[in-house]
């Protein structure tokens, strides 16, 4: 119901009690009654806090570096503002945090770059594992009529590969938050450059990748051929990119392949 929901969502002020106001509502009568040991008050105040923990733990289990960043008890008040703004939408854990690195980005938090990046790498992470897989683009699988068109199939990303720019070091601040190391000092990377997060024999697995390679591959969101996509890449390019695209292309390739990046459209 909307006032149960509305009730649920609304932050708790400490551990022991939910404000009396909330059950000030014409219909709180409909969905909660007393019983011989509780009030309709205290039931309310035990699905609350069941509501809240359980979407508390989930959060922290799916973005560990932000906890390692900020500490348990910083980061609970950030998820209390945070589904509050955004509350749940869905009936799935994972989708709980879609709405972060937008949450970040429209705080005044000093450091809000660093934790949009982090947000937008630990959703990828999930997404990775969870989302779907279209037929391998294996080489070796195609008949000999594809064989003699290879540059003009049509292909596209799988749906489980992230592409995500990145200016900090968020890989290595999940590896160090995982493994509870010390915190680096220095999280900004010296030159930018992009992380391709994807599932290969059910793992999920990232690469840091440059910039160029990110721009080539993001061409295959949608269904693209490898000539079409370098017509579209090429004229945008500065002399010395068309130049390390050109050494490296073929290279970028066999990686997408043996790495399942890439489907047939």
């Amino acid at each position: 119901a909307s006032w149960m929901g509305k009730a649920l969502r609304s932050p708790r002020p400490n551990e022991d009690a939910i404000p009396p106001e909330k059950l000030l509502d014409a219909n709180a009568a409909l969905y909660l009654t007393a019983n011989t040991r509780l009030t309709a008050l205290q039931r309310l105040d035990i699905y609350s806090i069941d509501y809240w923990s359980r979407f508390l733990e989930s959060l922290d289990e799916d973005f560990p570096t932000l906890q390692y960043l900020l500490g348990k008890d910083k980061l609970h008040l950030i998820w209390e503002a945070y589904l509050q703004q955004y509350p749940s939408r869905s009936y799935l854990l994972r989708d709980l945090g879609q709405s972060l690195p937008l949450f970040f980005q429209q705080t005044e938090d000093p450091q809000k770059s660093l934790y949009t990046e982090i947000a937008q790498f630990e959703l990828a992470l999930i997404e990775a594992f969870d989302e779907a897989e279209l037929p391998l683009y294996e080489v070796e699988n195609l008949n000999e009529e594809q064989r003699n068109q290879l540059t003009e199939l049509p292909l596209i990303l799988q749906p489980y590969v992230r592409l995500l720019d990145i200016t900090y070091a968020v890989d290595t601040l999940r590896e160090n938050a995982l493994h509870k190391d010390e915190m680096p000092t220095l999280v900004m990377l010296s030159e930018e450059a992009s992380l391709l997060v994807f599932r290969h024999s059910l793992k999920v697995h990232t690469q840091r990748i440059s910039r160029l390679q990110a721009r080539f591959f993001r061409l295959f969101q949608q269904a693209t051929s490898l000539t079409e996509a370098c017509a579209l890449l090429l004229p945008q390019l500065a002399p010395e990119e068309i130049e390390c695209f050109a050494s490296e292309i073929q290279s970028w390739m066999q990686t997408a392949c043996s790495k399942q990046w890439l489907a047939l459209a």
